[in-house]
């Protein structure tokens, strides 16, 4: 527990699903953590108590993270009441399917590499996490997401991402790196 003991954490679409794995394992290893949620207050309000129960401080804050002036505000509201952010997980989400030809720049998040070398000199790391099917309301509500498209033949679950996440966040010295979890089903 030493690792992230006492470090604050702040993760974005906290409230449910993967984020909210995330955030519960990043508490389980001693962290302090920030639920970021945009609509589903009680939900978040949820996390923060098991945070809380775990005896780790939370704070839930409402924030689109699309658009800056809530992003900063985010970080100034979990600066103010938990302390400087240490761990980053940009987990807020949606599931959109586009083809290949109508994906646009904006669309694209390519970034990890270039931060991971950009600043590796500060002691700052930068991984992803790129899962397949996790049993989510978002990926249990698409009839088209179905466990027999995975060779393991089952859903990947929220707690799985929840315990990656806590070893990107103890290491400093993974960086860079597309972590995959994805039941066999191979997407790159």
């Amino acid at each position: 527990m030493a690792k992230l003991e006492n470090r604050v954490a702040l993760v974005t679409g906290a409230s449910r699903g993967i984020g909210k794995a995330i955030a519960i394992a990043l508490a389980g290893a001693g962290a302090d953590v920030a639920v970021n949620y945009h609509k589903e207050q009680a939900a978040a309000e949820q996390v923060c108590a098991t945070v809380q129960s775990l005896g780790r401080r939370a704070v839930s804050v409402r924030a689109d993270v699309c658009r800056v002036a809530e992003v900063e505000r985010l970080v100034a509201t979990v600066e103010q009441e938990l302390g400087p952010v240490e761990i980053l997980v940009n987990n807020a989400g949606i599931s959109q399917v586009k083809a290949f030809a109508d994906l646009v720049e904006a669309d694209w998040i390519g970034l990890t590499h270039s931060y991971a070398s950009l600043l590796a000199k500060e002691g700052i790391t930068a991984n992803a996490i790129a899962p397949a099917l996790i049993e989510t309301d978002m990926i249990t509500s698409n009839p088209n997401a179905s466990p027999a498209r995975l060779p393991l033949g089952h859903l990947g679950s929220p707690e799985e991402i929840g315990r990656i996440a806590v070893l990107l966040a103890e290491s400093d010295f993974l960086t860079g790196q597309t972590i995959s979890p994805n039941g066999g089903w191979y997407m790159t």
